[in-house]
């Protein structure tokens, strides 16, 4: 098992303390700056156009190349962070975030600046997947963690919503490259105090980096979302099919080579797990059908209810702080009542608010401003909680792997919603344009009235002044008409995807959700069963208060070394216990720690493969025997929930039912959830013999291996203790 490294790691099952936090803010202020940098640019256009005389295509790359060099690098770069290091990336990626903004600030032509943007795009991708893995790693507290993640949620969301705003407000007193300064301002904090807050976290035995799969990976992405991107500027064509075509062929090979290789850029094993997949799903759908009406909202602001870009940034400001109250919220609701109802909830609210903004009747604010604030305020936790799943269903070593693919999922799921969604409210545009438009307009104009809004409103400008009136009142009111239809499509869209998302995810129970650190999955000491520590002075005190985790490693038996020098050479060392078989063939060691990551390096320094547990329930109904034999049974199961309800169920049977001769049985957790040891002590290796070789299907716990769906059985093995380490 490979384990996260870090220079100066808190134990993992630790709180984190304001020094993570200082780092968070640090880290988020970035965060903010490069979401904002999506949008700020489209305001400058009129400027920049002037100052640069870009071509119609140039002009194109340069608002679109950020976003889609930052989809396209996404996941790999999450996987580079795993090997060298996410902090390092993160510091390379903002130095480099800076430098390129300052390369755009002073561009003097179209060509320097689509450059510009290019690598503003790759440093970006950079920082994006590295912070929320870092998060991952530096908050190993589930509340804390669904908190930090909100943070970074928030952070973002209020960057894309604010992009606009900023560059109108420094556009108003400088020139167009002044909308990339802020860019160079948020990166000084960072570098200053990131090397001191942020601690270094890195997969040890992540292997080199698949050129050829980064490759293929940025293929596919960048293919998919250019032919999306452009269904939306131009409606469904040829060259968009194509691409898209393309990028999924690319994509089935990238699939395909990722399954083969030792060292994969993702897991897609990954997507096996029910949680992962199932968040990965609502997240990407969630920003589908927000990404999708916004991009019809910000059109219906600026050309049916002509407001300037500033006004109608303006107005969304209250969308910006709902995002901000959702995100928030939604960690402090998910510890008392279960993420998957958190985000139903969430998801039911956000229908409600998309059937107000159906309402929206091309004259007012009120239904478009207040519906689509309880738009974002039911969908901010969708986001927030499912990034957290996302995140915490992948293993330690794999958190910038897992974090690239979420980003990625939000690319797409925006790409595909502006895509998709436009094009439905495009379509009921052009049909009733077409039904509705006035006799007396010219045919080249009236054709170029049914493409877009923006054109039949240029058309209008042309026209003699009563016939203008009425071509834009029959066109803003047509855009209308397919805002509306398109409103009620994401209703029903939000609507089956909270039935959806709580079936999908009800297993995730609240507080701790779906995570693989320890702590979070199973810390806690379950109701009932009598807790006692082991009654010989020899073995372990399995159940001591002061033992954060549990590692459990089975070399062979002639390599490993144990002597009283190890305890005192590795602090966070508690106990260290080497049992042998009784066939003499394998060696089990077991360590409790106090969590200290120096304890997983004493492990790996003696090429000891292990895994990390937590005790979860003990049950010891004889305390007065010595054990002379100790049974280590393990299983794997589906994920943390079932690896909680197999225990539960073995303890209740050992209660009901008990062996003779069996005197303790203790439940340990791995910390990704998904594998149970039980630790057992009996009085003999006859009195195991007698009561689980003739009646093995028949025993408890291996009954339920074969009654509870989503566990099987790993095996089980009898020990004597060799000698224990305190």
């Amino acid at each position: 098992m490979s384990m996260d490294t870090s220079e100066g790691a808190k134990a993992g099952t630790g709180r984190a303390g304001a020094r993570e936090w200082a780092g968070l803010a640090v880290v988020a202020l970035l965060i903010l700056v490069v979401s904002a940098d999506l949008n700020v640019l489209h305001l400058a256009v009129p400027k920049l156009s002037a100052d640069l005389r870009p071509g119609a295509a140039q002009l194109l790359w340069i608002t679109d190349v950020y976003g889609f060099v930052i989809a396209g690098f996404l996941i790999t770069m999450g996987t580079l962070g795993d090997r060298i290091g996410r902090r390092r990336l993160l510091l390379w990626g903002a130095a480099a975030f800076g430098g390129a903004s300052v390369l755009a600030a002073l561009a003097p032509s179209a060509e320097m600046l689509i450059g510009a943007r290019a690598l503003l795009g790759i440093a970006g991708a950079m920082v994006l997947p590295s912070a929320l893995s870092l998060i991952r790693a530096a908050f190993h507290d589930p509340g804390q963690r669904k908190l930090a993640i909100a943070v970074w949620i928030t952070a973002f969301s209020v960057g894309s919503a604010l992009g606009p705003l900023l560059g109108g407000v420094l556009l108003q007193h400088f020139w167009w490259g002044s909308v990339f300064l802020p860019g160079v301002a948020a990166i000084v904090p960072l570098l200053a105090a990131g090397p001191v807050l942020l601690p270094e976290y890195r997969d040890p035995g992540g292997g080199r980096l698949d050129l050829p799969s980064a490759a293929l990976s940025l293929g596919a992405v960048l293919a998919v979302v250019y032919g999306l991107k452009q269904i939306a500027e131009y409606g469904p064509g040829s060259a968009a099919a194509a691409a898209i075509l393309a990028g999924l062929a690319v994509g089935a090979v990238f699939l395909r080579r990722q399954v083969r290789l030792a060292d994969p850029l993702i897991d897609v094993r990954l997507f096996a797990d029910r949680v992962f997949s199932g968040a990965l799903a609502a997240q990407a759908l969630g920003v589908f059908i927000m990404g999708g009406t916004f991009f019809l909202v910000a059109q219906y602001l600026q050309l049916v209810l002509a407001l300037s870009p500033l006004e109608a940034a303006l107005w969304l400001v209250p969308t910006a702080l709902a995002l901000v109250a959702g995100s928030m919220t939604a960690p402090l609701l998910a510890q008392r009542i279960r993420p998957a109802h958190v985000m139903g909830g969430g998801l039911l609210l956000a229908a409600g608010g998309f059937a107000v903004l159906s309402l929206a009747d091309g004259s007012t604010l009120t239904y478009v401003v207040a519906g689509f604030v309880v738009v974002a305020l039911g969908l901010s936790p969708v986001v927030a909680l499912s990034t957290d799943m996302i995140v915490a269903a992948a293993p330690p070593e794999r958190a910038g792997s897992a974090s690239g693919i979420s980003e990625s999922g939000n690319e797409l799921g925006q790409a595909l919603g502006i895509a998709v969604l436009g094009g439905a409210g495009t379509a009921v545009y052009r049909g009733r344009v077409e039904d509705s438009l006035p006799a007396g307009v010219p045919a080249e104009g009236a054709q170029a009235a049914q493409d877009t809004l923006g054109a039949a409103i240029s058309v209008a400008q042309g026209l003699p002044a009563d016939l203008s009136a009425r071509v834009t009142d029959v066109s803003r009111d047509a855009f209308t008409d397919g805002l509306q239809v398109v409103a009620l499509i994401c209703a029903v869209i939000a609507a089956v995807l909270a039935l959806l998302t709580v079936a999908l995810l009800r297993a995730a129970p609240p507080g701790a959700g779906q995570s693989p650190e320890g702590a979070e999955d199973a810390p806690e000491k379950a109701p009932g069963g009598t807790v006692t520590g082991s009654v010989s002075g020899d073995l372990p005190d399995v159940t001591r208060d002061d033992a954060g985790a549990v590692l459990v490693g089975e070399p062979a038996a002639a390599d490993t070394a144990l002597g009283d020098e190890l305890r005192e050479r590795t602090p966070g060392l508690l106990s260290l216990s080497r049992f042998v078989s009784v066939d003499g063939e394998s060696v089990l060691l077991y360590a409790q720690t106090t969590g200290d990551e120096r304890v997983a390096g004493l492990f790996r320094a003696l090429g000891v493969e292990y895994t990390e547990y937590v005790l979860y329930r003990s049950h010891a109904p004889e305390t007065s025997r010595v054990p002379g034999c100790v049974v280590a049974v393990s299983v794997e199961t589906r994920d943390a929930t079932v690896a909680r309800q197999w225990s539960d169920a073995v303890i209740a049977a050992l209660e009901s039912e008990g062996h003779a001769g069996g005197l303790s049985a203790h439940l340990h957790i791995s910390t990704d959830g998904k594998r149970v040891l039980n630790y057992a002590e009996w009085a003999d290796e006859r009195a195991h013999r007698a009561a689980m070789d003739d009646t093995h299907p028949e025993s408890p716990q291996w009954r339920l291996v074969q009654e509870m769906p989503g566990v099987k059985p790993l095996g089980f093995q009898r020990y004597h203790l060799d000698r224990t380490v305190r």
